[in-house]
C-alpha cells in the first residue's frame, strides 16, 4: 500500500488518463493540484531511506519525476552502497544526473568510480553514461580503462556507444583502433556491432571497409532477457505465433525448447536473417490451388482423402475439402517473414542471444 501511494504521488500533478483501479479514461482538471514541497521533501527523505528496495526505488523515482531535490550526499550514499539492490542505485544515479550544474558535489568522480565497481553492470553502465556527461575528460579516460580490461560485455557496449558521443570528437582515435581490430579480426565479436553502428555514425576512417549487410555483426553480444520479451511480445515478428517454447507457442514452425543443443549461433542467425535458406521437408509450405481459382498457402497440417488442414502465414488453420484441391506444389521459400524489414541488427542480436540459451 505504501508503495502504490507513493506512485500516485508521483503522478499528482500529472495523472494518467487511465483510472489505476479501473482502468477506464478519467479526463481530470489538473489546474488546481498542488504540493506541500517541503512536506513532500521530508516524507520522500525519510522513504529514500527505508530498508524495503521496491519503495526506496519508487521514492527516488517519485523525487525526480516531481523535480524535488533530495540531500546530494543522501544520493551518493544510496548510489554507492553495495548492500542497495540494482533499482536503488540506478535511480540514485538518475537523480545525481538531474542536478543542476553548480550544485554537483564536490566528490561525484568519486562517487562513479565507487559505483563503476558495482556488481551490476547496469549501475556499472549508468555510472559510466554519468561520467562522460558531466565530466568528459575523466570519461574518456575510463572509457579506455574499460575497453582494454576484462569488464561486463554490456558495459563495453555502452562505452563504445559513448565514445561517439564525447564532445570535440574527442573519442574518436580510440574508436578508429577498434575499426582496425574489427578488419583485422581481433576484436571480441560480441562488440563488433556496436563498433560498426558508432564507426559508420561517426565517419571513422576505414568504417567502409566493414561489412554492411544488416545482420552481419549481430551473432554475439545480445542480451538474452530482452530477446525473450522479443520473443514474446514483438507485435510485428510475432514470432511464438508461429513457434513453441515448452508448453506455450504454436507447432506451426519447428519447436525451439532445445533448439541451442543441436543448432549453432551461426545457424539460428542464418534462420532469422534468412528463413529460406535452411527450411526443413516437414515445415516447407505449400501452394494449393482450388477448383474455385483460390489459392492458398501455407503448411499442410495434415490431410486425408475427406479433408485437408493447412496453416497460413498468419497461424490460422484452414479446413479444405481434399476433393476441392486441383493442383498441389511445394514451394521453397519459407512462411516465416523476412526480419530485414521488421527487426534492427540490435534486436536480432538479442533474439539470437535467447535462442542460445534454449538448450
Amino acid at each position: 500500500m505504501r508503495l502504490v501511494a507513493v506512485e500516485a504521488i508521483s503522478e499528482w500533478l500529472l495523472p494518467p488518463l487511465l483510472d489505476r483501479v479501473e482502468g477506464r479514461r478519467r479526463d481530470l482538471s489538473v489546474s488546481d493540484r498542488q504540493l506541500n514541497r517541503e512536506a513532500l521533501t521530508q516524507g520522500l527523505s525519510v522513504l529514500a531511506d527505508s530498508q524495503d528496495g521496491q519503495l526506496r526505488a519508487a521514492a527516488l523515482k517519485a523525487a525526480r519525476q516531481l523535480h524535488v531535490l533530495l540531500p546530494d550526499t543522501a544520493l551518493q550514499a544510496l548510489a554507492t552502497n553495495p548492500a542497495n539492490d540494482e533499482a536503488t542505485r540506478l535511480e540514485a544515479l538518475k537523480s545525481l544526473a538531474e542536478l543542476p550544474a553548480k550544485s554537483l558535489p564536490k566528490n561525484l568522480i568519486m562517487t562513479l568510480d565507487t559505483a563503476l565497481a558495482a556488481e551490476s553492470a547496469t549501475v556499472q553502465a549508468r555510472a559510466l553514461e554519468l561520467l562522460c556527461e558531466k565530466f568528459p575528460v575523466q570519461g574518456l579516460r575510463r572509457l579506455t580503462r574499460v575497453l582494454e580490461r576484462q569488464h561486463d560485455i554490456a558495459v563495453q557496449q555502452t562505452a563504445i556507444e559513448l565514445l561517439g558521443k564525447l564532445p570535440q570528437r574527442a573519442g574518436l582515435p580510440l574508436l578508429e583502433r577498434l575499426v582496425v581490430q574489427l578488419l583485422d579480426g581481433k576484436l571480441n565479436a560480441a562488440l563488433a556491432l556496436d563498433v560498426r553502428e558508432v564507426a559508420l555514425t561517426a565517419a571513422i576512417p576505414k568504417s567502409d571497409q566493414l561489412d554492411t549487410e544488416k545482420f552481419a555483426y549481430s551473432r554475439d553480444g545480445g542480451d538474452a532477457k530482452v530477446g525473450e520479451d522479443l520473443f514474446k511480445n514483438h507485435v510485428a515478428a510475432q514470432c511464438s505465433r508461429c513457434h513453441k517454447i515448452g508448453e506455450s507457442g504454436s507447432d506451426i514452425g519447428p519447436p525451439l525448447t532445445q533448439i541451442a543443443k543441436t543448432r549453432d549461433a551461426d545457424y539460428l542467425l542464418r534462420a532469422i536473417a534468412q528463413p529460406s535458406a535452411d527450411i526443413d521437408a516437414k515445415y516447407r509450405s505449400q501452394m494449393l490451388l482450388l477448383g474455385s481459382g483460390q489459392v492458398i498457402k501455407g503448411i499442410v497440417q495434415s490431410e486425408s482423402e475427406q479433408e485437408t488442414v493447412i496453416a497460413d502465414n498468419t497461424g490460422k488453420l484452414l479446413t479444405l475439402r481434399s476433393a476441392d484441391i486441383e493442383e498441389k506444389s511445394e514451394q521453397k521459400i519459407s512462411l516465416m517473414p523476412e526480419m530485414r524489414e521488421i527487426l534492427s541488427s540490435r534486436e536480432v542480436r538479442d533474439l539470437v542471444a535467447f535462442l542460445r540459451t534454449l538448450k
